[in-house]
């Protein structure tokens, strides 16, 4: 469901629509999360660091 406006914008499954939610809807933090992904598989296993935080350098704020 669209947060701004209530309505239904298609079917998820639980995890999917959760996942969603943490991003906040915000295809900014989505895109930062592919390419996390997207780096982390281009980077050698010895290399990973053990703990790692995905985190915006300048979050904006939800427009609603």
């Amino acid at each position: 469901m669209a947060a701004a406006t209530g309505a239904v914008r298609g079917l998820l499954c639980t995890g999917c629509n959760a996942a969603l939610g943490h991003f906040g809807d915000r295809e900014d933090s989505l895109l930062a999360a592919v390419d996390y992904l997207r780096r982390a598989a281009a980077t050698p296993t010895a290399a990973k660091p053990q703990t790692t935080r995905l985190r915006l350098i300048d979050p904006a704020p939800v427009a609603g």
